[in-house]
Protein backbone atom coordinates (compact mmCIF):
# COMPACT_ATOMS: atom_id res chain seq x y z
CA UNK A 1 0.00 0.00 0.00
CA UNK A 2 1.52 3.47 -1.11
CA UNK A 3 2.30 5.87 1.89
CA UNK A 4 0.00 9.41 1.73
CA UNK A 5 2.87 11.63 2.19
CA UNK A 6 6.44 10.90 2.30
CA UNK A 7 9.08 13.71 1.65
CA UNK A 8 12.94 12.82 1.20
CA UNK A 9 16.58 14.99 -0.19
CA UNK A 10 17.49 13.86 -3.69
CA UNK A 11 20.52 14.83 -5.56
CA UNK A 12 20.69 15.53 -9.62
CA UNK A 13 24.11 16.31 -11.49
CA UNK A 14 24.37 18.96 -13.92
CA UNK A 15 27.17 20.32 -16.26
CA UNK A 16 28.66 23.82 -15.12
CA UNK A 17 31.11 25.08 -17.24
CA UNK A 18 32.53 21.24 -18.31
CA UNK A 19 31.85 19.81 -14.37
CA UNK A 20 29.51 17.87 -13.06
CA UNK A 21 28.40 19.32 -9.99
CA UNK A 22 25.64 18.06 -7.41
CA UNK A 23 23.24 19.85 -7.13
CA UNK A 24 19.64 18.99 -4.07
CA UNK A 25 16.67 19.52 -3.98
CA UNK A 26 13.64 18.42 -1.53
CA UNK A 27 11.29 16.42 -2.84
CA UNK A 28 7.68 15.55 -1.55
CA UNK A 29 5.26 13.38 -3.01
CA UNK A 30 1.84 13.00 -2.15
CA UNK A 31 -2.13 11.49 -3.13
CA UNK A 32 -4.70 14.04 -3.73
CA UNK A 33 -7.61 12.68 -5.72
CA UNK A 34 -6.55 9.11 -6.52
CA UNK A 35 -3.18 10.98 -8.11
CA UNK A 36 0.51 10.79 -7.02
CA UNK A 37 1.32 14.45 -6.72
CA UNK A 38 5.43 15.23 -6.77
CA UNK A 39 6.37 18.57 -5.80
CA UNK A 40 9.97 19.66 -6.16
CA UNK A 41 12.40 22.66 -4.43
CA UNK A 42 15.59 23.68 -4.48
CA UNK A 43 16.99 24.55 -0.98
CA UNK A 44 18.56 28.13 -0.39
CA UNK A 45 22.06 26.19 0.54
CA UNK A 46 23.31 23.31 -1.94
CA UNK A 47 22.88 20.70 0.84
CA UNK A 48 21.71 17.74 2.01
CA UNK A 49 20.44 18.74 5.41
CA UNK A 50 18.74 22.04 3.74
CA UNK A 51 16.98 19.69 1.55
CA UNK A 52 15.80 17.44 4.34
CA UNK A 53 14.93 20.16 6.53
CA UNK A 54 13.03 22.31 3.22
CA UNK A 55 11.41 18.58 2.46
CA UNK A 56 10.27 18.40 6.16
CA UNK A 57 8.85 22.11 5.88
CA UNK A 58 7.10 21.65 2.76
CA UNK A 59 4.94 18.17 4.53
CA UNK A 60 4.19 20.45 7.42
CA UNK A 61 2.92 23.19 4.95
CA UNK A 62 0.85 20.48 3.64
CA UNK A 63 -0.08 19.26 6.40
CA UNK A 64 -1.35 22.46 7.95
CA UNK A 65 -2.86 24.62 4.75
CA UNK A 66 -3.23 22.05 1.89
CA UNK A 67 -1.96 21.68 -1.59
CA UNK A 68 -2.64 25.23 -2.65
CA UNK A 69 0.46 25.83 0.01
CA UNK A 70 2.49 24.36 -2.04
CA UNK A 71 1.49 25.86 -4.98
CA UNK A 72 1.99 29.35 -3.08
CA UNK A 73 5.51 28.70 -2.12
CA UNK A 74 6.81 28.76 -5.97
CA UNK A 75 4.93 31.75 -6.91
CA UNK A 76 6.57 35.18 -7.99
CA UNK A 77 5.21 38.43 -7.24
CA UNK A 78 4.23 38.65 -11.55
CA UNK A 79 2.12 36.06 -10.90
CA UNK A 80 0.65 36.87 -7.62
CA UNK A 81 -0.21 40.16 -8.70
CA UNK A 82 -1.58 38.78 -12.18
CA UNK A 83 -3.63 36.32 -9.73
CA UNK A 84 -4.93 40.17 -8.06
CA UNK A 85 -5.31 41.87 -11.32
CA UNK A 86 -7.99 39.48 -12.58
CA UNK A 87 -9.77 38.29 -9.60
CA UNK A 88 -9.98 41.61 -7.53
CA UNK A 89 -9.47 44.28 -9.80
CA UNK A 90 -13.00 44.44 -11.68
CA UNK A 91 -15.10 47.67 -12.51
CA UNK A 92 -17.62 48.67 -10.19
CA UNK A 93 -21.11 46.60 -10.52
CA UNK A 94 -23.99 48.63 -9.05
CA UNK A 95 -27.28 47.10 -8.09
CA UNK A 96 -29.39 50.23 -6.95
CA UNK A 97 -27.71 52.58 -6.45
CA UNK A 98 -25.27 49.90 -4.07
CA UNK A 99 -21.72 48.93 -5.49
CA UNK A 100 -22.41 45.23 -4.69
CA UNK A 101 -18.75 44.25 -6.05
CA UNK A 102 -15.28 45.74 -7.94
CA UNK A 103 -13.49 48.69 -7.27
CA UNK A 104 -14.61 52.33 -7.60
CA UNK A 105 -11.37 53.82 -8.72
CA UNK A 106 -9.75 50.92 -10.26
CA UNK A 107 -7.19 52.35 -12.27
CA UNK A 108 -5.59 53.94 -9.15
CA UNK A 109 -4.78 50.20 -8.21
CA UNK A 110 -3.59 48.94 -11.12
CA UNK A 111 -0.95 52.24 -11.36
CA UNK A 112 -0.11 50.93 -8.28
CA UNK A 113 0.16 47.58 -8.68
CA UNK A 114 2.25 48.31 -12.04
CA UNK A 115 4.98 50.09 -9.59
CA UNK A 116 5.28 47.14 -7.16
CA UNK A 117 5.28 44.66 -10.00
CA UNK A 118 8.58 46.21 -11.92
CA UNK A 119 9.98 46.42 -8.61
CA UNK A 120 9.17 42.83 -7.43
CA UNK A 121 8.68 41.34 -10.48
CA UNK A 122 10.84 37.82 -10.55
CA UNK A 123 11.25 37.74 -6.70
CA UNK A 124 9.55 34.45 -5.49
CA UNK A 125 6.58 35.92 -2.89
CA UNK A 126 7.86 34.03 -0.18
CA UNK A 127 11.21 35.32 -0.07
CA UNK A 128 10.08 38.98 -0.08
CA UNK A 129 10.56 40.68 3.53
CA UNK A 130 9.85 43.48 5.58
CA UNK A 131 13.37 45.36 5.08
CA UNK A 132 12.45 44.48 1.24
CA UNK A 133 9.69 46.47 1.93
CA UNK A 134 11.20 49.60 3.33
CA UNK A 135 13.69 49.30 0.59
CA UNK A 136 10.93 49.94 -1.91
CA UNK A 137 9.25 52.58 0.03
CA UNK A 138 12.61 54.78 0.14
CA UNK A 139 13.38 53.95 -3.52
CA UNK A 140 9.66 55.07 -4.34
CA UNK A 141 10.48 58.40 -1.96
CA UNK A 142 13.62 59.51 -4.10
CA UNK A 143 11.74 59.06 -7.45
CA UNK A 144 10.84 63.21 -8.30
CA UNK A 145 7.97 63.80 -8.92
CA UNK A 146 6.91 64.58 -12.31
CA UNK A 147 3.18 66.12 -12.51
CA UNK A 148 1.16 65.68 -15.77
CA UNK A 149 3.21 61.88 -16.29
CA UNK A 150 2.19 60.84 -12.49
CA UNK A 151 5.93 58.88 -12.08
CA UNK A 152 4.74 59.21 -8.61
CA UNK A 153 1.73 61.20 -8.47
CA UNK A 154 2.24 63.51 -5.21
CA UNK A 155 4.73 64.67 -3.08
CA UNK A 156 3.25 63.51 0.24
CA UNK A 157 5.05 60.33 2.09
CA UNK A 158 1.64 58.35 2.59
CA UNK A 159 0.90 57.79 -1.25
CA UNK A 160 4.00 55.56 -1.52
CA UNK A 161 3.25 53.79 2.19
CA UNK A 162 -0.28 53.47 0.81
CA UNK A 163 1.41 51.46 -2.65
CA UNK A 164 2.94 48.94 -0.66
CA UNK A 165 0.39 48.44 2.04
CA UNK A 166 -2.56 48.71 0.00
CA UNK A 167 -1.85 45.78 -1.86
CA UNK A 168 -0.54 43.71 0.76
CA UNK A 169 -2.99 43.96 2.96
Amino acid sequence: MARHKTGAAIQKWRTKNGKKVREWYACITYLEGGKRIQRIQKPKENTKTAARELAKEMLKDLEEQGPTALDAAGMTFAQLADFYQKTYLIEAEYVDGRKVAGLRSKYEFEIRLKILREYFGSRKVKEITNGDLRKFKAVRLKTPVIFGKNTRGTDKPGNVTKEGVQIFV
